[in-house]
């Protein structure tokens, strides 16, 4: 048997060629088949470093989109071994380009001819003879899937409280504290003051912009108990608030709770799991985007946005996490998911069907705060 060529035809979904190589051992040489377009996106460059593969042993031939003609005529002209044994993968592309590859392919006596169905953690032969779908041994990391789609991670952030304090917080602090927690959300978005905080990260409660708006929104009846609030927490900030304190007690503490479950139910490594991930696509500055929670099961993509979602909020939640779902399916994958974790009883039918036929699903207080439920209707899926 002479060398092993793997061919890949290359598409936006590029996560599923970076799988399929790395889930076969090590190849003599890598063809990329793409087009003008993939091209000037930088698609291949993509696969080959989440991949992790030797340039040497790669080149790319452009072929064309949608004319088999000139598809063939291209292939025919690429110095291929007759003795070479060919593993080709004809999931990606359009569906010219995919038929034109098999076909030309199907007359060499070495070849093998696999596709990966969307969504599925396999791949299934077809040529020479079919087989049953094929389980992908190989894991990939959560920055290797981003890495594929250009997608690369600038920050993200670490646990800072055990799981069992975040259940009580949930089940009792949020409860006993709503509306200081929700005079807290208001503080920290007022322009004023939210400058001052991303600039000092911390703001001083004897500071007049403070003052002012304690008394313009009623707060002072709520001091005291947002001092309880603060030591119940651990954090003895005094007359200084720090916004590492105030974005925990007002959200983080949610996003660091649905991080905790999820690692802990389905027992996933630290590269396939983060908090408060912020990344950038292709180096835009324009495309910057921030996970609360992302994981890989199976080799897809999970995201997860924690609200605790007052009740004034809930309009604005909705919008953003729709926007943020399309962000996703277009610049992550076909097979990315996207999930709303929300401390409100989502009841609004409207929303509900929205979020449906956008594929966002929905887990609200009712199923947080039943483990049966959770297990049913979010754990279950992984398992």
């Amino acid at each position: 048997m002479g060398r092993k060529v793997l061919i890949s035809i290359i598409s936006d979904q590029t996560i599923p060629n970076v799988l399929f190589i790395k889930d076969f051992k090590e190849m003599d040489e890598y063809v990329f088949l793409s087009t003008e377009k993939m091209e000037q996106q930088n698609q291949t460059e993509k696969i080959i470093k989440s991949s992790g593969l030797d340039k040497t042993k790669c080149h790319i031939e452009k072929i064309h989109e949608s004319d088999i003609d000139e598809i063939k005529k291209v292939l025919t002209n690429i110095p291929l071994s007759q003795d070479a044994e060919f593993i080709v993968n004809i999931t990606g592309g359009t569906k010219i380009m995919s038929l034109a590859v098999y076909d030309f392919f199907s007359k060499f006596k070495n070849s093998v001819i696999f596709y990966m169905p969307i969504g599925e953690n396999g791949y299934q032969k077809i040529f020479p003879e079919t087989e049953n779908l094929k389980a992908i041994n190989f894991k990939v990391s959560l920055q290797n899937y981003l890495s594929a789609y250009g997608v690369e991670i600038k920050k993200q952030s670490a646990t800072t409280k055990d799981l069992n304090f975040l259940n009580t917080f949930k089940t009792e602090l949020f409860n006993n504290y709503r509306n200081e927690i929700a005079f807290l959300i208001k503080l920290q978005n007022d322009r004023p003051i939210k400058k001052v905080l991303e600039k000092k990260g911390e703001i001083d409660w004897n500071d007049i912009r403070v003052h002012e708006f304690v008394h313009k929104n009623s707060g002072i009846y709520l001091l005291d108990n947002i001092d309880k609030l603060f030591k119940s927490c651990g954090f003895n900030d005094g007359v200084m608030i720090k916004s590492k304190s105030l974005r925990f007690i007002t959200g983080g503490w949610f996003e660091e709770l649905a991080y905790s479950l999820v690692k802990e139910n389905l027992k996933i490594s630290d590269e396939q799991i983060a908090l408060g991930t912020e990344v950038i696509k292709d180096n835009d500055n324009r495309k910057k985007n921030e996970f609360d929670v992302a994981f890989i099961s199976n080799n897809s993509l999970y995201i997860i946005e924690c609200k605790t979602s007052m009740e004034s909020e809930v309009k604005g939640l909705f919008a953003e996490t729709v926007y943020k779902q399309a962000a996703i399916r277009k610049d992550l994958g076909l097979s990315a998911q996207s999930y709303l974790f929300t401390l409100d009883k989502v009841d609004n039918i409207d929303h509900i069907k929205r979020a449906e036929t956008l594929g966002i699903k929905i887990i609200d207080l009712t199923v947080l705060n039943d483990s049966g439920k959770l297990e049913e209707t979010f754990f279950k899926k992984f398992k």
